[in-house]
């Protein structure tokens, strides 16, 4: 998936808690008959998804239009992270995470450079725009701001 930045769209108060950060973390399961709920341990993303740390849950997200999952989270030095899952078997095989692209301005106290930072959970959701195409949005607020940004990426199925 590639994202394009987009303009600010919404402003709101920053909140400032900065808990420990922790590695991302999902679980699988499914409902039977019987509505027992077999769910295994939780998995942790592999190391090999690089900066797969947050101080937030994570955002996961299922395409209408391409067998993924995309999950994002607030990565090290507050940078807007995803990894996208590809299903294998009960589990996933994960593209190496990296940043949603761009730089939207943000005050010089924040520190923040060369992409998207923010000080919370990105947010996720889809417009359908064909019978077989969309367009997946990506939402944070920028850090050091009180303004909400968005990248966006086409979800059919020529879609990595």
């Amino acid at each position: 998936m590639t994202f394009s930045l987009l303009s600010p769209v919404y402003r709101h108060e920053p909140r400032k808690f900065q808990p420990e950060p922790s590695k991302v973390t999902g679980i699988a399961g499914c409902w039977l008959r019987d509505r027992k709920q077999p769910f295994p341990k939780p998995a942790i993303l592999p190391a090999s998804v690089k900066f797969a740390t947050t101080f937030n849950a994570p955002t996961v997200f299922f395409p209408d239009h391409k067998n993924v999952v995309l999950v994002t989270w607030r990565g090290p030095a507050n940078h807007v992270r995803y990894s996208v899952g590809i299903p294998k078997g009960r589990n996933f095989s994960w593209n190496q995470s990296d940043v949603v692209p761009g730089n939207p301005p943000s005050p010089t106290s924040a520190h923040c450079m060369n992409a998207p930072c923010t000080s919370a959970t990105p947010a996720v959701t889809e417009q359908t725009t064909g019978t077989s195409s969309g367009l997946i949005y990506v939402f944070w607020k920028q850090l050091g701001t009180k303004d909400i940004f968005y990248s966006t990426t086409t979800d059919n199925h020529a879609t990595d």
